[in-house]
């Protein structure tokens, strides 16, 4: 089994972004500009800096919902996970998930990545966000896929 970037398993939406961490001033800059886009796409968003689970770092949360960023191997997952198991918290971050996907694609322009597949052994294959053709949100992992991770 290989080793990959962790994503909560009920996560409502993630983006997926080709990074380089050159130094720890990179990964908080990195931070913050998540944050920063993300609070003005949705202004209900408070700073958070809390691990989660194994890997898994809450960089924002509201009432509904955390955001959580995990990276490994130049791939950073940018999650949009449901707080508790309740079925208000499920809506409105379903209501959401595409504007959420869609404002990152686009903040991260040429490193913004989409799954398209997936092997037999769990790995995740990706491709480029076209953001000429404003591809944005893919459809096939909107409708019904789920997360690819899972």
């Amino acid at each position: 089994m290989s080793r990959s970037v962790h994503v909560p398993n009920d996560a409502s939406q993630v983006a997926y972004i080709q990074t380089t961490f050159e130094t720890e001033d990179d990964w908080m800059e990195f931070k913050e500009d998540v944050r920063s886009i993300l609070q003005q796409k949705f202004p209900s968003f408070d700073f958070s800096d809390t691990f989660m689970w194994n890997e898994e770092l809450r960089i924002l949360e509201n009432g509904h919902s955390h955001v959580i960023v995990s990276t490994y191997g130049g791939l950073t997952a940018i999650s949009l996970v449901p707080k508790h198991e309740n079925t208000l918290n499920k809506a409105w971050c379903g209501q959401v998930s595409g504007s959420f996907l869609r404002t990152l694609n686009q903040a991260f322009g040429e490193n913004a990545l989409r799954p398209i597949g997936r092997a037999s052994n769990g790995e995740v294959f990706f491709e480029r966000v076209s953001l000429l053709n404003n591809d944005l949100v893919p459809k096939s992992w909107d409708e019904g896929h789920g997360n690819p991770h899972s």
